[in-house]
């Protein structure tokens, strides 16, 4: 599934990027341009506007929440994704997808301790970031754990509970 996320629910973008969904991001208020970008990429828009929702109910998915965690929690919920997302697989940052390369390429270009350190790398083809599993990418993965674990233990009783 992609997504169009428009301003109002800017940080959700970044989110969904981190969980491996293909997220791209709008700061226009002209909601003719947003709806007309999103159809084009065949992209659902995400936002916190219901005259935006309403005006175009088929193309807007109503975000009840302005909290980060339960907006996440809402779209991989409602729109039935708890499984399908791979995190780490898109740039955060522009959106391409994240190669994975070999440790002799991240030489001189990470800091030198990073790569005595790391064995894994990936790189952003689109912006030329490289990316490995530090501190930030386990405090990353935790948060999206806690914010996951909730759908997966209920997934988990109800399959417990059977018929």
């Amino acid at each position: 599934m992609r997504f169009l996320v428009d301003f109002t629910a800017g940080r959700l973008a970044r989110w969904l990027r981190l969980c491996g969904f293909d997220t791209a991001f709008s700061l226009t208020q002209d909601a003719g341009g947003l709806i007309s970008w999103a159809r084009r990429e065949g992209r659902l828009v995400l936002s916190r506007s219901s005259k935006l929702k309403l005006k175009f109910p088929k193309d807007v998915f109503l975000l009840s929440d302005d909290h980060l965690e339960f907006q996440l929690r809402q779209v991989l919920g409602e729109l039935g994704l708890w499984r399908a997302f791979s995190p780490f697989t898109r740039c955060p940052l522009c959106n391409s997808p994240i190669q994975s390369i070999e440790k002799g390429t991240a030489e001189g270009v990470v800091p030198p301790y990073v790569f005595q350190t790391q064995d894994e790398f990936g790189y952003c083809p689109s912006c030329r970031h490289y990316y490995w599993k530090a501190t930030h990418w386990e405090a990353i993965r935790r948060r999206i754990d806690q914010i996951a674990q909730p759908k997966l233990e209920e997934n988990a009783r109800t399959m417990n509970d059977g018929p």
